[in-house]
């Protein structure tokens, strides 16, 4: 029904345009019945009316969903149904084939080639070079967000996730067919954190050109907004979802999307839609598929440029400061959003400044995230890896180096795996062309340092 709103836009402009060209040439009978409605000076009034509607249609569509809303029950679907635990069985399922397959294969090897020590190391193979394994590194195609070039007005690099996959599988490191595909998340799954009322504003084209930031395409109507720009968010979401499952059993897992961080239970804002951070804690709460694990300590790590606004305010509202969820965030305090309500959900403020350099950043995570591990001792990390801080970034207006990302994720992955803490990284923010190439040297220079073990 809120498309309707929409698609009374879009014809109302072309309706403009016919009466503001059409009604002086078609209007050479002054009997005609139709000039006499629509042509001269009535034609223009009826065009004023017209822009009228083209103007408030949307504001009518925000006016009449908030209604609407107030009326409609929850969806009667099941969240967080089987098809993440299915995912996750079968993948194990068949990781653990590929490992026993390897297991035989190295003792006939060896019992073969006892005495050729070089020939036995050729054939050993670690099980992430097997093309059957999957590893705990989640993407799907449907990632990444276009619109006949329209996304390219976006300050945003909307496409970096097809590139960053394409850095990883296109060396020696990572095979394509390694790659976990998330399923889509449902509109159940996002009930579990979203209000209705939020869920449903999304049918405005008003309401996603307020959140994505892009004049003009709310003269799009929402169901090619859907499809082009909320559709691939949604796959990102089940991405984050999904990640939690192979999180706990493999130690890490990295959700090449996600980390909207700007959006809330209530509130989509900074080109994020989905509350993707708080929903796979809430996925951790209510339906991990380890129940002894729901109630762990889990700490939100958010090293993105930008305050995490939105998780914070779900911590606040949402969670309500639960004892057993943290936040750390390191942030440029001079830039958006300046959230001071949501500064309440912050538990250790790395607050930062403008042109920050390695150095100080570097310094400055160690302590806090020292501080952080010794204090609240958690059991399970979410984090928001965004790479704004980089130099050169229009938005982030930091000075972090390459090399400095590089060294940033280490002491996450390090620092959790020296304390057996299970990590999910998603990838939130980054505005440049070439953060796409920064995070997928990072991710393998992870797997070079041995971060990227997975337990078994």
């Amino acid at each position: 029904l809120g498309t309707c709103f929409n698609c009374l836009s879009c014809l109302s402009v072309v309706a403009v345009i016919v009466f503001m060209f059409g009604s002086n040439a078609w209007c050479n009978d002054s009997t005609d019945p139709w000039c006499d409605a629509f042509g001269g000076e009535l034609g223009i009034l009826w065009c004023f009316l017209l822009m009228f509607a083209l103007c408030c249609s949307p504001c009518f569509c925000d006016i009449f969903i908030s209604v609407l809303s107030k009326t409609t029950t929850r969806f009667k679907s099941e969240p967080f149904d089987s098809r993440y635990a299915n995912i996750h069985h079968h993948t194990f399922a068949a990781n653990e084939e590929c490992v026993e397959n390897n297991e035989k294969r190295l003792e006939q090897s060896s019992d073969e080639k006892r005495n050729n020590e070089n020939e036995l190391q050729k054939i050993s193979k670690t099980f992430s070079s097997d093309l059957a394994y999957k590893i705990p590194i989640i993407y799907s195609t449907h990632y990444n967000i276009t619109a006949w070039g329209i996304e390219k007005i976006h300050p945003f690099d909307s496409e970096k996730y097809g590139r960053i996959h394409e850095f990883l599988t296109s060396g020696n490191t990572f095979n394509a067919s390694q790659i976990i595909k998330p399923p889509c998340a449902s509109r159940a799954d996002l009930l579990t954190v979203h209000s209705m009322a939020y869920l449903c504003s999304l049918t405005s084209s008003w309401a996603i050109m307020k959140i994505l930031e892009l004049p003009g395409i709310c003269l799009l109507p929402a169901p090619i907004l859907n499809w082009r720009a909320l559709t691939p968010m949604l796959y990102q979401v089940g991405g984050s979802i999904l990640g939690v499952e192979f999180a706990y059993k493999y130690g890490w897992c990295i959700n090449l999307g996600g980390g909207f961080h700007h959006a809330s239970a209530t509130q989509g804002g900074g080109f994020c839609v989905f509350a993707d951070i708080s929903i796979a804690i809430q996925y951790i709460r209510c339906s991990l598929k380890n129940v002894s694990k729901r109630n762990d300590r889990v700490l939100i790590i958010d090293l993105d440029a930008h305050q995490g606004n939105g998780h914070e305010r779900d911590v606040v509202d949402f969670f309500g400061r639960p004892s057993n969820l943290k936040v750390l965030d390191a942030y440029n305090a001079r830039i958006y959003p300046g959230d001071s309500y949501a500064k309440q959900g912050i538990d250790y403020d790395m607050a930062l400044f403008s042109g920050c350099d390695d150095e100080h950043f570097l310094s400055s995570l160690r302590k806090f995230i020292q501080q952080a591990m010794q204090e609240f001792r958690p059991q399970f990390i979410v984090y928001n890896a965004g790479t704004d801080c980089l130099v050169g970034d229009p938005l982030g207006a930091m000075r972090i180096s390459a090399d400095g990302i590089q060294q940033r994720d280490e002491i996450v992955f390090s620092t959790a795996r020296e304390n057996s803490v299970p990590v999910l990284m998603v990838l939130s923010g980054g505005y440049q062309r070439n953060n796409a190439r920064v995070i997928a040297d990072s991710i393998q220079n992870l797997y070079r340092k041995q971060l990227l073990r997975m337990n078994r």
